[in-house]
């Protein structure tokens, strides 16, 4: 599902997945420490200090990874503190993502453990696609270190095991394929552009220039209303028609799924105007290209919902705790929680 976070007058496409931590909040510093403290309880099982420190470092020593995250954050920033000891600086808040959902991954693999459930090679294999995905692509996937490439995997094919049991949802690679060969044009890579008028005529204007031969990257620089596509030609970048439609409408993606290539596309009332699309390249995804994608629209916007109030469930009956340090932990069917203290502790 590696399809590119895309942004355009504020908003992102992107696909709904178990979200890799963003960055926010106040800085603490944690140190490579030897000693193995309890950071939470889960059940009968500890997750201790060393284990989280762990993750971290496999987190922060992947620079691509780090750049992802900072780049995407709102002024927060990691920073590698080079001394004898290393130390990280990091957000509170960060941390606090890093072990929530370490948690809620071990609640599922002990759920999975007691009813018997075993994760198989199709599942394996769907969680490698949602693995690689939601860190961003195989090129940043591949420079974690391999143990942590398969803890991810893992992780990612125990939340498919258990939410195809919990929701009833067949996901074997055959009944995947099955609806990729009836869905095949929803999985079509769609790179394009656009010029943004506040008004319909203005836009009318811009698309008779268009038309007349002008420049399509040249008049989105001078005259499109959208800041942060406009200094790149009108250029928004790739992604799937269900996320263009997400961002942009259902008109726009219908526009650019069917109108030709490399000309300007008749004007399309977006949310903040009109617009002007412009597809720069289609191409069609294989199957293995789409298969997290798939999987995603197949769990559907349900699954995520099923899956929270679950885990909350297996929360509460598993007692779980938290180190102090790391602030108060909360289950509720939205999900689980870790509030960061309001100064950290010493």
């Amino acid at each position: 599902m590696r399809r590119a976070k895309l942004s355009t007058s504020g908003k992102k496409i992107r696909s709904r997945v178990i979200p890799v931590v963003a960055l926010f909040g106040a800085s603490t510093t944690l140190a490579a420490c030897s000693y193995s403290p309890v950071a939470a309880q889960v059940g009968s099982q500890a997750i201790t200090q060393s284990q989280l420190n762990t993750e971290l470092k496999a987190l922060l020593g992947n620079s691509a990874f780090v750049k992802q995250l900072t780049s995407a954050s709102t002024g927060a920033t990691i920073e590698n503190q080079h001394s004898a000891t290393p130390q990280y600086v990091l957000s509170t808040s960060f941390v606090d993502k890093v072990l929530q959902r370490r948690i809620t991954f071990d609640l599922i693999k002990q759920a999975l453990k007691k009813s018997g459930m075993k994760i198989g090679s199709d599942q394996i294999t769907i969680g490698t696609a949602l693995a690689i995905s939601s860190y961003g692509g195989s090129s940043i996937f591949d420079a974690f270190p391999k143990s942590y490439q398969l803890e991810i995997v893992d992780d990612y094919a125990a939340l498919i095991t258990i939410e195809g049991s919990l929701t009833k949802t067949d996901f074997s690679l055959a009944s995947l394929q099955s609806y990729y060969n009836s869905h095949m044009s929803s999985y079509v890579n769609i790179c394009a552009a656009h010029i943004l008028s506040t008004t319909a005529s203005a836009a009318n204007a811009i698309l008779a220039k268009l038309n007349s031969g002008s420049s399509f990257p040249v008049l989105a620089r001078t005259s499109s209303a959208d800041s942060t596509t406009a200094q790149n030609g009108g250029y928004i970048g790739c992604a799937l028609p269900s996320q263009f439609s997400s961002s942009f409408g259902a008109s726009f993606a219908s526009e650019i799924t069917t109108g030709p290539v490399n000309k300007p596309l008749p004007i399309v009332a977006v949310g903040s105007g009109y617009s002007i699309p412009f597809v720069t390249s289609r191409t069609q995804l294989s199957f293995s290209q789409s298969l997290a994608a798939i999987a995603t629209t197949k769990l559907g916007s349900t699954g995520g919902a099923v899956v929270n109030a679950f885990v909350a469930g297996a929360a509460k009956s598993a007692n779980v705790s938290v180190n102090p340090q790391y602030g108060t932990f909360t289950a509720s069917v939205s999900g689980l929680n870790i509030t960061a203290p309001s100064t950290p502790a010493p």
